[in-house]
């Protein structure tokens, strides 16, 4: 199976703690990491987690409060200083390459590589999920938040796949794995020590995995529809209950709301992020309150890992 893994970068909101830094997810996919907002410090956290940022070739950002971008410029900076060549693309809603054009260029530091961007209007309200990239083993997926300025959620969605069933490779006798395993993932027929394997004889169809990711929105019927059956759910909760009518005036959610929609949305795990500076003691406030609806939660740190 594909490794996939989820890194948390930054797991505060817009004022930062030292040990909270501002919005930022590494989703490792074969090795490859995708990014996921790219708040301030957001290079360093990378260097720490012992991802490679030059192999990073797809950013996408939820929205374009600083929080949530500030560290795109640096980090493309130093990407250009360490001599990288090949496109960067960064994704995300209408503005965002004006944006960052403009920031880019008042420091009067000229980009050698090519940097693209992929806007999308975002619609004001919507289910029906944007695609906002395929590849050849996934996609990545978006839903309008609601928010006090428009933006997206993201779901990422591995592609249905043929995987090798070691049981059966063992049965016909065949104990060394090697580049035919890849052939015949492929659909072609191989002889292996003398032994012919086909398909059908060692392959299983298993079910794309998926990591959803609110960024900062009240609930709505699109993250639900956007999430529904991910393995993981990565959601802010910026206000405990009791600041519910906070929560609305500020276009955030609460801790109870994340958990319902985790359960609405039936996905195997729930993880908390974008705290409100106020909480100190996460884990007896906020974690024994999200578990009351859903059980499965944990509580996001910065450097967490995830391996789905």
């Amino acid at each position: 199976m594909i490794n996939l893994e989820v890194v948390v970068l930054g797991s505060g909101c817009a004022t930062p703690i030292p040990e909270r830094w501002h919005a930022s997810f590494a989703v490792l996919f074969d090795g490859e990491p995708i990014l996921f907002d790219a708040g301030e410090g957001a290079q360093i956290r990378l260097q720490q987690a012992k991802i490679n940022a030059m192999r990073v070739n797809h950013i996408f950002i939820t929205h374009l409060h600083g929080d949530h971008w500030f560290g795109l410029p640096g980090l493309i900076f130093t990407m250009d200083l360490q001599g990288r060549k090949k496109p960067l693309t960064i994704h995300g809603p209408s503005g965002l390459r004006t944006t960052l054009r403009r920031f880019l260029a008042s420091s009067e530091h000229g980009v050698k590589f090519p940097l693209k961007f992929h806007e999308v209007p975002v619609p004001k309200t919507g289910r029906i999920p944007v695609v906002m990239l395929e590849e050849e083993r996934f996609k990545v997926l978006a839903v309008p938040i609601n928010h006090t300025i428009a933006g997206f959620s993201y779901a990422f969605v591995e592609k249905d796949g043929a995987c090798i069933d070691k049981a059966k490779l063992s049965a016909l006798g065949i104990k060394k794995k090697g580049p035919f395993l890849e052939d015949v993932r492929s659909g072609r027929t191989v002889t292996v020590e003398g032994i012919k394997v086909r398909p059908k004889d060692i392959l299983i169809m298993r079910k794309g995995r998926k990591i959803a990711i609110s960024g900062d929105t009240r609930p709505t019927r699109g993250l639900i529809s956007l999430a529904k059956g991910a393995r993981l759910l990565v959601h802010e909760a910026t206000y405990t209950d009791d600041l519910q009518e906070t929560a609305v005036s500020h276009k955030h959610s609460t801790i109870s709301e994340a958990a319902n929609v985790a359960k609405s949305a039936k996905v195997e795990e729930l993880l908390l992020v974008h705290f409100s500076k106020r909480y100190a003691k996460l884990e007896s406030v906020m974690l024994a309150a999200a578990k009351k609806t859903f059980r499965n939660t944990v509580i996001g740190e910065d450097l967490l890992r995830i391996k789905l």
